[in-house]
């Protein structure tokens, strides 16, 4: 049978689990639509800095896992230079409005924070900064280029004006300055791998070979449409692109052997994925969410004529990292989430362990 971990996804709501993720991963409260209609909170947000909240589609939720770069010169406000200017950061807001801030080679994040904030007319703690999917607003005095960040590089805002406890994905408060909709996705094409084992079967996508998420639940994206025609993700037709994952924090900060930033950057900057769920786990969100752990990476089709294959003899990890430069050459179409430690649960002889880890 069933252990309660996976019994618990199937009667909470699915959106609630990917909000107590998506939480965790930004550090930033996420409610659902449902939830906030039930406090009768939900509005409609005019600006930026507007308090009420905002409504989340999948392209906004997802370019704040991207690592890209943008001329300076084209954001929408450029603000003035200072003497030992060595270049801009581009600030990309939510709404898709942005901001090109100056730094000089000792800028910190806290700088940039108050740049924002001056712009924004808020308080510097109001401005969470997430590059690459990852918050840095966590270590305010630390400099941009310990983050191997530097001009041209493009730091996602949030502002978050009433202050809420972080950390804790599972509790909705009535500060949760963001909120996702029901039709972020799209239920007829999740799948439960939890008690799958491919073992030597290959299944293939785009021609390559589809390492499917085995011991986990995907959670599909409503994606159909999106990208104009759908050749990309339907094999029946030809021209579809093979599977990657990716995962955006560190597993373990505090362990020497845990991947870090800069090491992902050791084959150039891009957005790193892999085609083995196993690397992108080590990068995966972990959370708590009614008492039980769960890891979540990002499922993607990336476009196989752009990227670039980094074998696993040269990346010394579990299997190849894929990388591409362009954002649009890769495509989230669903989010994995895997039980991890399940709360309570009495240890059988029913019950599997592998690698630390509960099968389900």
């Amino acid at each position: 049978g069933k252990l309660p971990g996976i019994l618990q996804i199937e009667k909470m709501s699915n959106l609630q689990l990917i909000c107590a993720g998506f939480s965790e991963m930004f550090q930033v409260p996420i409610a659902t639509r449902a939830e906030l209609e039930a406090k009768g909170l939900l509005k409609t947000a005019v600006s930026p800095s507007d308090p009420k909240p905002k409504k989340i589609t999948v392209n906004q939720l997802f370019q704040l896992t991207y690592r890209v770069t943008m001329s300076a010169a084209e954001a929408d406000v450029i603000l003035p230079r200072e003497e030992d200017t060595i270049g801009f950061v581009v600030i990309r807001f939510l709404t898709g409005n942005t901001i090109s801030v100056p730094i000089v080679p000792e800028s910190t994040v806290c700088d940039v924070q108050r740049a924002v904030a001056a712009h924004e007319k808020v308080p510097r703690q109001a401005i969470r900064l997430i590059y690459g999917g990852v918050p840095i607003t966590q270590q305010v005095d630390i400099q941009l280029r310990e983050k191997a960040i530097g001009p041209d590089d493009v730091l996602n805002a949030v502002i978050v004006l009433n202050e809420a406890p972080q950390g804790l994905a599972s509790l909705v408060t009535d500060e949760a300055p963001f909120y996702i909709d029901d039709d972020l996705l799209d239920p007829s094409y999740d799948y439960d791998f939890t008690n799958i084992d491919d073992g030597t079967t290959r299944h293939m996508r785009g021609g390559y070979q589809y390492k499917r998420p085995c011991g986990w639940k995907r959670f599909a994206l409503r994606v159909l449409g999106v990208y104009g025609d759908d050749k990309w993700l339907n094999s029946a037709i030809g021209g579809d692109w093979p599977v990657s994952y990716h995962g955006i924090q560190l597993s373990d900060e505090t362990n020497e052997n845990s991947p870090d930033q800069m090491n992902r950057d050791r084959f150039g900057k891009g957005h790193y994925s892999s085609p083995n769920v196993l690397v992108a786990e080590k990068y995966g969100t972990k959370f708590t969410f009614g008492g039980v752990r769960y890891v979540m990476v990002l499922q993607n089709r990336m476009n196989p004529n752009t990227m670039t294959k980094i074998l696993q003899s040269k990346t010394g990890d579990l299997d190849e990292y894929w990388i591409t430069t362009n954002a649009e050459d890769i495509r989230a179409y669903s989010i994995s989430v895997k039980t991890l430690i399940l709360a309570n649960v009495q240890i059988t002889n029913n019950t599997k362990l592998m690698n630390n880890y509960l099968l389900i």
